[in-house]
């Protein structure tokens, strides 16, 4: 899976047993029912390119953005997945995307246009912008995205903050406020704890975790904490969230860092997992918190790693699955 990029969402899986990357156009469908017997049950080539899936489980359909093309994915059958539906949009630069299905509203980060986009998905075979903010001065370069209540929040690697958006009308978006920058140099992806109204940001640059307060996004995003470790998080990618037991992982060139987050102002480091160093380079993770297995891909090695989890203090490998492209995502 490695090479190629995992799907958003905690397992992102339509079911429980399978897990999505993608390499460009090429989505790749995971059996992983068996952690140690892992295998690819499905390929699927897109009209477009795509970078992350946001998926509606409830309806079993995923979401993709590259450019100015939006993708949508049937999911119901993983195993049979017909030709995506596309949209492209006049212009735009997006990259990553997270889906409000309550409203069927897909919000999506245009680093190209330093904004974010809200796009109507009620018919996927008609889907369509309903407003842009584009050229903002506070969200250079935006890259990961979540959205909590009436709020969207940006992790901008260029201006780097964390960055709110009010999304209580998708057709009329507007800027809200922004945290401060120390600790988030090249700030790049976002993870959501919606019980504690707190997003984890890393700092790509600053080798850091940092956990910011938005419960009131209105007004103000203050850091809570962070924690930096050049040796172990050097260059810190992507998160996972274990929010059942109160752990952060942070992936990164060297491996994967387990974090005690219980206390987000005196977060700790717990573990740190490389493979024995047999591995190239740590992309995304996707958590599974009921099972206590993360999945995790080597970006350069090709290979999809799975992890048991259940004692943060002693992250052990589960199985592998080799062979595949370098450089995929988890979608």
């Amino acid at each position: 899976m490695l090479g190629t990029s995992l799907l958003s969402g905690p397992l992102a899986s339509s079911a429980a047993n399978y897990l999505y990357a993608r390499d460009g156009s090429t989505l790749f469908v995971y059996d992983v029912t068996n952690p140690a017997n892992m295998f690819l049950a499905n390929t699927v080539v897109a009209p477009s390119n795509f970078t992350n899936l946001s998926i509606d489980t409830a309806n079993s359909v995923g979401y993709g953005v590259s450019g100015r093309v939006i993708t949508a994915f049937d999911l119901s059958n993983p195993l049979d997945i017909p030709t995506p539906l596309t949209h492209s949009l006049a212009q735009g630069g997006m990259q990553q995307c997270v889906l409000d299905p309550a409203n069927n509203v897909l919000y999506a980060t245009d680093n190209s246009r330093d904004g974010i986009k809200s796009i109507d998905v009620s018919d996927n075979a008609n889907m369509s912008l309903l407003d842009a903010i584009e050229y903002s001065s506070d969200m250079g370069n935006p890259h990961g995205i979540v959205i909590h209540n009436d709020f969207a929040f940006l992790a901008c690697s260029q201006t780097d903050v964390l960055a709110a958006v009010d999304i209580s009308d998708p057709s009329n978006l507007s800027y809200s406020t922004k945290s401060l920058t120390a600790n988030l140099n090249h700030a790049y992806t976002a993870a959501l704890d919606a019980a504690n109204s707190i997003v984890y940001v890393t700092g790509q640059a600053d080798d850091s975790l940092v956990a910011v307060d938005i419960s009131n996004p209105g007004t103000s995003l203050p850091q809570l904490g962070h924690i930096a470790s050049g040796t172990n998080m050097d260059n810190a990618n992507n998160i996972g969230l274990d929010l059942i037991n109160e752990v952060a992982y942070v992936t990164s060139y060297q491996g994967i860092t387990s974090i005690d987050i219980s206390d987000p102002g005196n977060m700790s480091i717990l573990d740190f997992y490389n493979g024995d160093g047999s591995y190239s380079f740590f992309w995304n993770i996707r958590i599974d918190a009921e099972s206590q297995i993360a999945y995790s891909l080597d970006w350069i090695g090709g290979v999809l790693i799975a992890l048991d989890i259940s004692d943060p203090n002693d992250i052990t490998e589960l199985g592998t699955l080799t062979g595949h492209p370098p450089y995929t995502y988890f979608a």
